[in-house]
């Protein structure tokens, strides 16, 4: 798997959708996390980054990583030309990717314009967090990129991480969308989470699937959500469109006159 999944890499056969974010403050989207797909080799709806990470392939870690920077970038520069200059571009990275010449390699790419680029770190394998790492996270901030940290909540993405990575947004693991409310917990989540929004840091809640998972979400008081709920991943265009269509939708009526008609007073 490892040789073909090098080759299909070498070959860029990977397609790249668009998840949308959505803030809940506004129900608009606010961003797109892109995923890597590559359903020739069985990666329909997941991504192969996960299986590279584990498989030790430095060199298709190494080409995953590039190929998904260039196409993050190039994506939010897409969108900037037709007028969506503020919705950021989530993509996956490892903290393995923070390696010196990895991080000298995207301040080249991008000419020090990582504005709208977020580099959300997955953890694939525990991996010890130095200094040095931490340093080029924040200098990748410096030059305009976010930090998420994904997955909080399971794994090796915890507090400890939190603690040490200067981060922008903290997405959450669909775990806690089931966690009893009276657990100890959440009512520590929801406590982190009010402490976090007061920081100014957005808190995405993962794995949106219905409503009853969009009314755990506001109960928790995230910040944005993302999932099924709102879209699966899309290619770009569809992604665009599906973009325009929630805008169009929010302008159809005013919220003030969806206040008039609930209350019977449509006539004003």
């Amino acid at each position: 798997m490892d040789d073909v999944l090098t080759q299909a890499l070498e070959n860029e056969l990977l397609s790249f959708y668009l998840q949308p974010i959505v803030s809940l403050s506004t129900n608009l989207c606010t961003g797109f996390e892109l995923l890597s797909r590559c359903p020739e080799l069985g990666f329909t709806n997941s991504s192969p980054s996960a299986h590279l990470y584990k498989s030790g392939n430095d060199d298709a870690q190494l080409k995953h990583f590039q190929l998904s920077i260039q196409r993050a970038i190039a994506t939010q520069r897409a969108l900037s030309s037709i007028g969506f200059q503020t919705l950021a571009v989530f993509v996956n990275v490892a903290i393995t990717d923070f390696s010196a010449e990895n991080c000298r390699w995207v301040s080249r790419m991008s000419r020090h314009k990582l504005k709208g680029i977020c580099l959300e770190i997955s953890e694939q394998v525990d991996t010890y967090l130095t200094t040095s790492m931490i340093q080029r996270i924040h200098r990748l901030r410096h030059d305009g990129a976010a930090i998420a940290i994904d997955d909080y909540g399971m794994g090796y993405s915890n507090d400890v991480r939190a603690a040490s990575i200067p981060f922008d947004y903290i997405k959450l693991d669909k775990r806690f969308l089931s966690a009893p409310r009276k657990d100890p917990e959440y009512i520590e989540l929801k406590h982190k989470i009010a402490i976090w929004r007061a920081q100014g840091k957005g808190v995405v809640m993962e794995g949106i699937e219905n409503i009853g998972h969009l009314k755990a979400a506001k109960a928790l008081n995230t910040s944005h959500a993302q999932g099924y709920h709102y879209s699966e991943a899309l290619p770009f265009l569809d992604a665009v469109q599906w973009t325009r269509d929630l805008k169009t939708e929010q302008a159809v009526i005013p919220p003030f006159l969806t206040v008039c008609m609930s209350r019977g007073l449509a006539r004003l």
